[in-house]
């Protein structure tokens, strides 16, 4: 079955677009704007006057059900054949559509045309990041594969406000910037996205209640009461300021983490919550509630998880963990249904470090 899918390659007539979208391999779009942790309904645009709409990054590769080319007045799509050869290969392959006929908007009118994938769910993305702190070098890890670089200012000596130059070194690169705020409280969240954070996480969530203020810090106005200190954060390019709160509302990342008792008995309440990305296992604190310390290997423990991950199943957001528990596979927990979850990037960093100065005589 055919499935929409999103590829960094460059292939003309869409050369100006850093993101393409292809169906059974072939390229129908170029993509302007994309979300890759949601589940909603995605936006591409089209070029216009042989310039491209505004680019945006995908935190890598990611996969949806749909997606809605949106036209404005006055423009016309016409995608059209076209031959590429594979980065790093000498293969050629040729691309077309045959998805999509020549469309023009009319002046004053936007075609809004939306291309479902048979109304099924879109397979999972496993969203891999790590923590970072404002002082290493980030945007050597933004770039260097990783869907998002994590903020800690809960258990960590770094405030909210020092983290803005590392956020802005990021500008560009594929990692997302995520921080973790130290309580839910509308002030901490507001620091946070005026640093330029796209997403947010937020420790000890453990009712409805409190999960409905998480998103409402978040939001700007109609749906949250987030306050207003003109644009931040990397979102894109747009026509007005609306536009860009909207952008905002809708791609920011709200993550509630689910660490006590008390959350596991709300865990439907909290997923219910219309905002909320990802139900968010603080291993170690759940651990402790549970009664079982650091004994992430038990059965009580791993059922927990299992119903962790069946609440974010029902409600069609993601599960994960805050971090892999030592000496465990992070394979075990993506089999298990968590789809979120940070790993180190010190071995990671040492063992490629290694590999290099392997290859040189010495």
């Amino acid at each position: 079955m055919a499935q929409f899918s999103v590829n960094a390659q460059r292939f003309d007539p869409y050369k100006n677009f850093k993101f393409l979208v292809l169906w059974d391999g072939k390229v129908v779009a170029g993509v302007s704007k994309i979300s890759p942790m949601k589940r909603t309904t995605e936006v591409v645009k089209h070029r216009s006057g042989g310039d491209s709409s505004s680019v945006r990054k995908s935190a890598g590769r990611t996969e949806f059900d749909a997606i809605v080319l949106e036209m404005p007045g006055g423009a016309s799509f016409v995608p059209a054949p076209v031959t590429g050869r594979l980065p790093g290969t000498s293969r050629e392959i040729a691309l077309g559509t045959q998805t999509l006929r020549q469309l023009h908007a009319p002046v004053g009118a936007t075609i809004r045309i939306s291309f479902p994938l048979f109304n099924t769910p879109p397979r999972p993305m496993t969203v891999v990041g790590t923590t970072v702190t404002p002082d290493i070098d980030v945007s050597i890890l933004a770039g260097a594969g990783y869907d998002f670089l994590l903020f800690d200012t809960q258990h960590s000596a770094w405030e909210i406000k020092q983290l803005r130059p590392s956020i802005q070194a990021m500008h560009g690169k594929q990692a997302a910037p995520l921080v973790r705020v130290a309580a839910n409280q509308a002030y901490q969240i507001c620091f946070a996205l005026d640093a330029g954070a796209r997403g947010i996480v937020v420790p000890m969530v453990n009712t409805r209640e409190e999960a409905q203020a998480t998103v409402r810090a978040c939001r700007y106005f109609p749906v949250g009461n987030r306050s207003n200190a003109g644009v931040r954060g990397e979102w894109g390019e747009f026509q007005n300021y609306r536009d860009y709160m909207d952008a905002v509302n809708n791609e920011l990342v709200i993550v509630p983490m689910i660490e006590t008792n008390q959350s596991l008995e709300n865990l439907d309440a909290i997923a219910s919550v219309s905002g909320v990305d990802v139900l968010l296992v603080g291993p170690s604190d759940l651990s402790i509630e549970l009664g079982v310390p650091l004994d992430y290997q038990c059965d009580l423990y791993q059922r927990a998880l299992d119903k962790i991950v069946a609440a974010a199943a029902k409600r069609g957001i993601a599960a994960g963990m805050y971090f892999i528990p030592p000496g465990m596979d992070p394979n075990f927990f993506v089999q298990k249904g968590f789809k979120f979850f940070t790993m180190p990037w010190g071995p990671w960093a040492k063992a490629g470090i290694q590999n290099g100065l392997s290859g040189i005589k010495r």
